[in-house]
């Protein structure tokens, strides 16, 4: 099973983060040994592709593939304003309409 952990924050030490680890670590110890949750960290993508949707961006495109190829994901942010983080709203806006549909998506909001 192909999990995706995204996080969401543009912290290094966040909180949001530590939390979607320890929940990635508790998958990986009652799902199957072959289940291996992928850590995906919004804020290491590239500023500029994000802001400028650059699709044809190589990391861009690595974590669009990374999102499609999921069979689940659990999606961690800090909560700013009462709304979740800009650099994961940045993110989700390059992907594709329905590129959750049909996936179990957990969110977690710290």
């Amino acid at each position: 099973m192909n999990i995706v952990l995204l996080a969401g924050s543009p912290s290094a030490n966040s909180r949001s983060t530590r939390l979607l680890q320890h929940v990635g670590d508790r998958l990986a110890s009652c799902i199957s040994s072959s289940c291996v949750p992928q850590l995906l960290q919004v804020r290491d993508l590239p500023a500029a592709a994000l802001l400028h949707a650059d699709f044809a961006d190589a990391d861009i495109v690595a974590a669009r593939t990374r999102v499609a190829q999921a069979d689940a994901i659990v999606i961690a942010t800090p909560v700013y304003q009462a709304s979740f983080s800009g650099v994961l709203k940045t993110f989700l806006d390059l992907l594709p309409q329905n590129a959750l549909l049909g996936k179990p998506v957990l969110p977690l909001a710290v």
